[in-house]
């Protein structure tokens, strides 16, 4: 991480970041914490794959993992003798300081958040798209920066790869082979989850469902609901491999055993 890596997505986050930051350039992966002189360390404790976990398509040989890219910023205070820990993290922002302006966008260059096909076969990346928007950005032309996230991934044998988990109220169905965004529906909250999919026992349908809900380190809105949003899929052409999300979602309540009945009308369906 150098000062070319600062992000020009608009003069004024640049100029925030540079002022808050760029005295503590170059950074990386394995630059150590300074004595009270910050430190710009990427990723940070909440970047890089993190605690999401993957989804594996057994087809194609790929493994889908998705990456926050948040950098850390601090240094390492010295406490006062007999204390339990001799240095502890800290930041004039706090104790768990991250590498993004005052609108915690992330201080380098987009993407900020993406999505990762890994070839097992060879090792190499097979395809990386971006994952995830920021509206108010988007409102201003400037698209496909991707954002942070937290929540994994489920691979189908349809070549679906579903998943929720951006901080902008998302969730999405890519093309396992290419990585194209195939569906997005907007939700009433971040869902920070992995789905999960199951073939209803009255219906015979299968579905997607994934949790949704406030709170969470990046959704402070206590006042959304907490829903399961579930999808219905319906095969299209021959086989469940051509198997499409509907895009339509319904809302049920949290419980066990609780199957999504008299679905509306859906509207459009992925071709």
């Amino acid at each position: 991480m150098t000062l070319d890596d600062i992000t020009t997505v608009t003069p004024e986050f640049r100029k925030y970041c540079l002022d808050n930051f760029g005295a503590s350039l170059p950074g990386g992966i394995f630059t150590p914490w300074g004595l009270r002189d910050m430190t710009v360390e990427m990723p940070g404790t909440l970047g890089g794959g993190n605690w999401s976990g993957s989804s594996f398509n057994p087809y194609l040989g790929y493994l889908f993992v998705n990456v926050s890219e948040v950098g850390a910023v601090g240094f390492m205070k010295p406490q006062p003798e007999g204390s339990a820990e001799a240095y502890v993290r800290s930041s004039k922002w706090g104790g768990y300081a991250r590498f993004w302006d005052d609108h915690h966008y992330p201080c380098q260059q987009p993407p900020w958040g993406d999505l990762n096909a890994i070839d097992l076969k060879t090792g190499e990346i097979a395809w990386k798209v971006p994952l995830g928007v920021v509206d108010d950005l988007e409102a201003k032309g400037i698209p496909k920066t991707g954002i942070y996230n937290l929540g994994g991934s489920i691979a189908t044998a349809g070549g679906l790869v579903f998943i929720g988990g951006t901080v902008d109220h998302r969730f999405r169905a890519f093309d396992a082979r290419t990585g194209k965004e195939l569906w997005v529906e907007k939700l009433e909250s971040n869902a920070h989850a992995t789905p999960m999919t199951y073939l209803g026992k009255k219906t015979k349908k299968q579905f997607v469902v994934i949790a949704v809900g406030p709170g969470g380190y990046f959704n402070p809105d206590t006042t959304a609901p907490t829903v399961l949003a579930a999808y219905a899929l319906f095969p299209k052409g021959r086989g469940p491999a051509r198997m499409r999300p509907q895009a339509y979602p319904r809302m049920i309540s949290a419980g066990p055993g609780r199957e999504p009945q008299d679905l509306p009308a859906p509207a459009k369906a992925i071709t």
